[in-house]
């Protein structure tokens, strides 16, 4: 069978939690908590010694959520020879996936889409899973996480630009595989049976109804992460589908589709406004006077000394003032 790692990717919001939770349920594989360990660990503390590097990490909120031993993956990463950052990483999902008595580990950090070369600079045989979402249905739910951009065209970009990254550099390699989220959830079991086809991994059918928190702990999360587990634990509906056409304005709406129009129509998603309005405009006016506005204030406040905590150390944990 195969053991090579599994990795959940894109862009937030696409439904990699949902995925997770049924890979999860698979007696074989473990989806651990996100890690953002390339996104976020190492391009920001990664300078550190080592030693140091790990304390930070066990310091920190994101850590904990993972519910293992700090001395049995060090340890571990110690059979490995001198550990190394990698080494502390697999060690930690390989940790992981023995508490809960699966062979096969995989992680789920969505903007880990970003470092796919390191990954499979890592791990050369690794699976990878891309999540594909109608762009307003991401950024409908993005505007509303507290620890997502507030600017609607940040978030079309987002999207737009992953399936830019997509096409040119990951779209014809046998070791990606895109997921339509609208298709894992009005066709839940076919495309479940693709996707173990892909992973190398016997179809179990029940894979749905064997979600659990078994398989899938809450540990220490903040109650947004907690409660976005256990929405993704609950029976399928098909709601998620369309509730951006109730949550997003027609203005909102526009700017979305001014941005991904031409990725929509490669992927298959209709638009409903036709071009440039008013009210789509000065939507788009507002909100970078808004963003305009709200980066000054922070420059200033940080040039007193009376700055808060960035959003991502808040986030992972790795501020001493507060925490997520």
């Amino acid at each position: 069978m195969n053991a090579s790692p599994i990795f959940i990717v894109g862009v937030p919001r696409s439904g990699t939690t949902l995925l997770a939770s049924m890979l999860s349920a698979h007696p074989t594989i473990a989806i651990s908590p996100e890690s953002h360990f390339l996104n976020y660990w190492l391009p920001i503390w990664g300078h550190l010694p080592l030693d140091a590097f790990w304390q930070k990490l066990l310091q920190s909120n994101r850590f904990s959520y993972f519910g293992i031993d700090a001395d049995a993956v060090w340890s571990r990463a110690q059979t490995k020879g001198q550990p190394t950052h990698r080494t502390l990483f697999e060690s930690m999902l390989e940790i992981y996936a023995a508490q809960l008595n699966k062979v096969r580990w995989g992680e789920k950090t969505p903007m880990h889409y970003q470092h796919l070369d390191q990954i499979f600079d890592w791990y050369p045989n690794a699976s990878v899973l891309w999540l594909l979402r109608d762009p307003r249905a991401v950024v409908s739910s993005l505007l509303r996480a507290h620890w997502a951009s507030d600017y609607t065209d940040e978030n079309a970009r987002l999207w737009d630009q992953s399936l830019r990254d997509y096409e040119r550099y990951w779209c014809s390699n046998v070791r990606v595989k895109q997921v339509r989220y609208e298709t894992l959830l009005t066709q839940p079991q076919t495309c479940l049976k693709q996707i173990c086809e892909f992973l190398d991994v016997p179809y179990i059918p029940d894979l749905i109804n064997r979600r659990s928190l078994a398989n899938s702990p809450i540990v220490n999360r903040p109650k947004w992460a907690a409660n976005h587990l256990h929405q993704a634990l609950a029976p399928l509906e098909m709601t998620p589908l369309e509730k951006w056409k109730q949550q997003l304005s027609r203005a909102r709406v526009e700017i979305i589709e001014q941005i991904s129009r031409d990725a929509m129509a490669r992927y298959g998603y209709t638009p409903v406004t036709s071009g440039k309005t008013l009210g789509g405009q000065l939507q788009w006016r507002r909100e970078r006077l808004t963003r305009k506005l709200t980066e000054r204030l922070q420059y200033w406040q940080q040039r007193l000394g009376k700055g808060q905590p960035s959003l991502r150390e808040r986030v992972h944990g790795t501020s001493a003032k507060t925490s997520a």
